[in-house]
């Protein structure tokens, strides 16, 4: 689920985009104001290089009626 708070937002409908090779495309929950992938002005594409670890915990999680999803906290992915 996202959180899409505009509709046809400035990030709603973006080019497609070609990662190049060693690298991830990032992409926030919040659709309308994540400072992402999309941003190739100020974020881009991310070098696989600049990875240091990986998700340990989930630490908020909501439900698509904004609640939280208190099973899913503190989980491990």
């Amino acid at each position: 689920m996202t959180y899409d708070c505009l509709d046809n937002g400035f990030l709603d409908n973006t080019s497609v985009f070609t990662v190049p090779p060693s690298h991830l495309f990032v992409l926030g929950d919040n659709r309308d104001n994540s400072t992402d992938s999309r941003m190739m002005s100020t974020f881009g594409f991310v070098p696989m290089d600049n990875l240091v670890g990986k998700v340990a915990r989930i630490i908020w999680s909501l439900d698509e009626d904004g609640e939280p999803r208190f099973e899913r906290l503190g989980k491990v992915e």
